[in-house]
């Protein structure tokens, strides 16, 4: 670590906060951001342009009461 640290001109305690920034970001990242395919992308992209139809089950929840559906 230390000679990573002189490499970029940081003190260790800079060296290691960074890294550990780096690597809190990129766990982060893996779980909360999708990545799709182009193919998936495309589909996914087409489907919002162009939804389909609602299908019978959400036309039935549609109809019941706000009441029963969760915030």
């Amino acid at each position: 670590m230390r000679r990573a640290a002189e490499i970029q001109g940081r003190s260790i305690g800079d060296f290691v906060t960074t890294a550990a920034q780096e690597a809190a970001r990129k766990t982060v990242a893996e779980v909360e951001v999708i990545r799709l395919s182009r193919e998936a992308q495309e589909q996914f992209v087409s489907l919002l342009l162009d939804p389909p139809p609602p299908s019978a089950a959400l036309r039935r929840a549609l109809k019941r009461p706000k009441s029963l559906i969760a915030s």
